[in-house]
């Protein structure tokens, strides 16, 4: 019975990577390839058995092949995740820029398998970032060392700002005399104005960075919990309920630009709901994981959803901000290859939902 529902398992997990709209191989522990979804087969335009072992490599551009190949025997060797870009012939001939996202085949006390490795088509992208870098752009950026230094300082001060500023709101909650509930709120006023410099600062530099993020397996829900215990505070201070729907389910990304994604996106949730409550959600769909935050806030009309992840952007009863919130949460999903989907219904609220690939066929 044992042997029977792991093979029932392992199609199951088949028919899901069959069907995913990403590049999908997965190989052996010598590299060999041992499987590839029917969309790289499509994409091809070869058989199955042609391309197994080292025949998928042949589609590889000759002036790519060789550096690509060394990423990735290094990359095996070392049991650990790449990311790396070469061009791929389709099946009418035609190079595209792919941009592969490997990890290492695990399972909790076993040895390395292989790899997971899925591919995404960016030449599109590639023609529209051409095209941008020839326009002005809407947001300045710094040079790559400085970005990434910006990044990082961003990030380790934000966490102990976000870690503060939760003490200081039980804190406020608490019997205190006039004068010491004064120096509180003054103390909330200066933690919230330091936590937005940090947070554009961070934004800033994660969107303009020319690095990519380094992909890994990642606990959706785990990240999120987190994100809803930060934010949990603010919400009850608003009166609002801060709810969570968790499945402990697994995908590949980036854990510290994925959370900095879902935080832009409760922290809006949270800002512009007046009443009722804000949700964050982890479910499985078909073959994908979403990671999804609902609110019952104002909602937006139809007309304006395609405006809203512009730089600079805000609506006419929005808040005070930036107007980069949204923006920088379109640049970082691109950035990691998911695909981000809003809905909205004037008077009834809006729920953001980033598409992630599911782990579940490696772990």
């Amino acid at each position: 019975m044992v042997l029977i529902k792991q093979a029932r398992d392992r199609a199951v997990r088949l028919a899901r990577m069959d069907d995913h709209s990403s590049l999908i191989r997965l190989s052996d522990t010598d590299g060999r390839c041992v499987y590839l979804n029917m969309t790289w087969l499509r994409f091809t335009g070869r058989r199955s058995d042609e391309q197994l072992g080292d025949g998928w490599c042949g589609a590889i551009h000759p002036e790519d092949r060789e550096r690509y190949l060394a990423v990735y025997r290094d990359s095996l060797a070392a049991e650990r995740a790449f990311t790396a870009e070469y061009r791929l012939r389709r099946h009418d001939g035609v190079y595209r820029r792919i941009i592969d996202r490997a990890v290492p085949l695990l399972r909790p006390a076993e040895r390395h398998r292989g790899f997971f490795i899925a591919g995404q088509d960016v030449t599109d992208q590639k023609i529209a970032e051409d095209a941008a870098r020839q326009a002005v752009d809407p947001v300045r950026r710094p040079g790559a060392m400085a970005q990434r230094l910006i990044a990082t300082a961003s990030h380790d001060l934000l966490q102990p700002l976000l870690t503060a500023d939760l003490l200081v709101r039980r804190l406020g909650a608490g019997d205190l005399a006039p004068e010491q509930r004064d120096a509180v709120r003054r103390l909330q006023v200066s933690l919230n104005s330091m936590r937005e410099i940090f947070t554009e600062l961070l934004d800033l530099s994660i969107e303009g960075a020319a690095w990519m993020p380094r992909p890994e397996c990642c606990p959706l829900d785990d990240i999120a919990a987190r994100v809803g215990m930060l934010y949990e505070p603010v919400a009850a201070e608003k009166r609002l309920r801060l709810a969570l729907y968790l499945q402990p389910l697994w995908a590949v990304s980036n854990t510290v630009m994925l959370e900095r994604v879902l935080r832009n996106l409760v922290d809006n949730a949270v800002k512009f709901t007046r009443q009722g409550r804000v949700l964050i959600a982890v479910r499985p769909v078909g073959h994908e994981a979403r990671l999804q935050v609902w609110d019952t806030g104002p909602g937006m009309a139809a007309n304006d959803l395609p405006s809203i992840f512009t730089a600079y952007h805000r609506l006419d009863d929005e808040p005070a901000g930036t107007g980069l919130g949204l923006y920088t949460v379109r640049q970082m999903c691109n950035r990691l290859g998911h695909e981000l989907a809003v809905r909205s219904v004037p008077g009834r609220g809006t729920v953001f939902e980033i598409r992630l690939p599911l782990a579940e066929p490696y772990l």
